[in-house]
């Protein structure tokens, strides 16, 4: 639907603003560690945000990312995700559940 569009639009902005934003902060330690294939890498890696790991390798593909970096990448990626995603449900526990049904998490 258009309101689905829209917010999908949204977030893909976003998460290509913040990945802009990164890589002007922190871009050279990425480059330190890559070095050409940096942003490469860090374009790849919007990609996957905004559409799952097979954006990733369309993107790592056209830009001819190494193999090494590549696997960097993914390492990096998945470890960092092991860390965020229970920190944010941990963050989250005491919110309301606004889905009408009040029983709690297991």
């Amino acid at each position: 639907t258009g309101r689905m569009l829209g917010a999908f639009a949204l977030g893909s902005a976003g998460t290509c603003l913040g990945s802009a934003a990164g890589y002007t902060l922190f871009g050279h330690g990425i480059s330190n560690g890559l070095g050409e294939s940096g942003w490469k890498v860090a374009s790849a890696l919007t990609a996957k945000n905004i559409g799952g790991g097979l954006n990733f390798m369309a993107v790592a593909g056209q830009l001819s990312v190494s193999s090494e970096a590549i696997a960097a990448a993914l390492t990096v990626d998945n470890i960092l995700g092991l860390i965020y995603f229970p920190l944010i449900a941990w963050l989250g526990r005491d919110f309301v559940n606004l889905s009408g049904d009040n029983t709690p998490d297991p």
